[in-house]
């Protein structure tokens, strides 16, 4: 996950997304995956501003939460946004560096962060989700995929990426959501160039994830597919 790009629009982060009703619903499909006790920990890879760890406070009181990200700002942010909660800490950290011990965590989860993994680094970035689960620990993360494969300059991939990115930013508009409209208007050519925006099909974060040994694999399609978001759920075996 890279952070230049994140730390110019952190502070505006929050006020960017939050007429987009299917980021919020994306959310709340991820924590209704968890189960979540007194006692377990949930990592929040890519945390942002905290929104989903916010969600997740509220969902599971009993359960100590715990975010990285790779942005300074965005950091700083949720630091300071659960300051005054000792069930949550926030660390600088990024998918292929997880800064927390083996085996910590029950559950590992991620939304629209894992895309800005290198290509190349994304085995890296399984194994290390894998290292921090504990033995039947699972992870749920949602992103954007294509449903195409094909090299940057490929023209049914670019077909795709435009169809996908103008559909979410049409839906946007029709919410009122302007300035996520435009957002995602300005990410289109980021995602058509791939700089810093690497998403790919579901295929090619399965892999990795089963090489690193997570089982149990299941992806599941939201509605709105036209907007391109999958939910992949993986567990790593038990003793």
């Amino acid at each position: 996950m890279t952070s230049s790009r994140w730390e110019e629009v952190a502070e505006d982060y929050n006020r960017i997304f939050r007429r987009d009703a299917y980021y919020y619903e994306i959310m709340d499909t991820i924590t209704a995956r968890l189960d979540a006790g007194e006692g377990s920990r949930i990592l929040d890879m890519g945390c942002g501003t905290g929104n989903i760890t916010a969600l997740l406070r509220e969902r599971f009181p009993q359960a100590a939460l715990y975010g990285v990200d790779p942005a300074d700002n965005m950091v700083e942010l949720a630091t300071d946004r659960f300051r005054d909660d000792e069930r949550v800490e926030i660390r600088k950290g990024e998918g292929t560096r997880i800064p927390f011990s083996s085996e910590y965590f029950d559950y590992a989860v991620s939304n629209l962060a894992l895309h800005h993994v290198l290509p190349e680094l994304r085995s890296l970035c399984a194994a290390e989700i894998a290292r921090v689960l504990k033995p039947g620990g699972r992870l749920v993360y949602s992103d954007l995929f294509w449903d195409v494969p094909g090299e940057r300059d490929d023209p049914e991939r670019c077909r795709e990426v435009i169809d996908k990115i103008v559909a979410y930013a049409l839906y946007n508009l029709e919410l009122g959501a302007l300035e996520m409209t435009l957002f995602l208007c300005e990410q289109l050519p980021l995602h058509l160039e791939e700089k810093a925006e690497y998403v790919t099909v579901v295929e090619d974060w399965l892999g990795p994830l089963a090489e690193a040994g997570l089982t149990d694999v299941e992806v599941t399609i939201p509605h709105h597919p036209e907007f391109g978001f999958k939910l992949i759920q993986a567990s790593k075996p038990g003793l």
